[in-house]
């Protein structure tokens, strides 16, 4: 290609202009940095000249009074024998929280007509005056036929540990003696009351 007046000044226009560009480019590269920093350092001066101010708030909760008890299981005395005692034990287990002192007591009433303390069991469940359709037993606290509990007598009582623990054991006994009974099932529901 044949270099002319006006191809050569083209070029050497070309070769300014791009020199010019990338001066343009480093100054504002180099303006752009500085005011990156400058933004920096002012937020860096606003967070440290930053003023402050505290609060606070109540958290609470509160841990009521309880309580809890069962039986170990059914109370069963087997087959009966005039000719001897029948004795059986159940215990009793309370769960109160710590500081709780719970009460476990008989709620249900022994019958008339008998002894302080004595229960009748009922042949098949179902109430009869005919003796041939019960048995009379008793519950102690300590022992067989010591200490008997019943509606407004003895009862187990313990502080609350936060945990069940075992309060006492109840002593079932139906005395020898009950001769002329009818065959079948005897049975007798307790209720107990836990107070606290």
């Amino acid at each position: 290609m044949r270099i002319t007046k006006e191809n050569k000044g083209f070029k050497l226009n070309t070769i300014f202009k791009r020199k010019n560009s990338k001066k343009v480019l480093a100054k504002s590269t180099t303006a752009l940095t500085c005011m990156l920093s400058a933004a920096m350092i002012y937020a860096s001066l606003e967070t440290a000249n930053a003023t402050t101010t505290t609060g606070t708030f109540t958290v609470s909760t509160n841990v009521g009074s309880a309580c809890t008890f069962s039986v170990s299981g059914a109370m069963s005395f087997g087959a009966y024998v005039p000719s001897a005692n029948s004795d059986a034990t159940v215990n009793v287990m309370q769960n109160c929280t710590v500081g709780t002192t719970g009460v476990v007591t008989f709620l249900t009433e022994y019958d008339a007509g008998g002894a302080a303390g004595d229960y009748k069991l009922y042949r098949g469940g179902s109430v009869s005056a005919d003796t041939s359709n019960y048995l009379t037993a008793t519950f102690g606290k300590t022992a067989y036929g010591s200490d008997l509990l019943y509606l407004g007598s003895n009862s187990f009582s313990a502080a609350g540990t936060g945990s069940e623990a075992s309060i006492g054991t109840i002593y079932g006994r139906v005395a020898s003696g009950q001769y002329s009974r009818s065959v079948g099932t005897f049975t007798r529901a307790i209720t107990l009351v836990v107070t606290y």
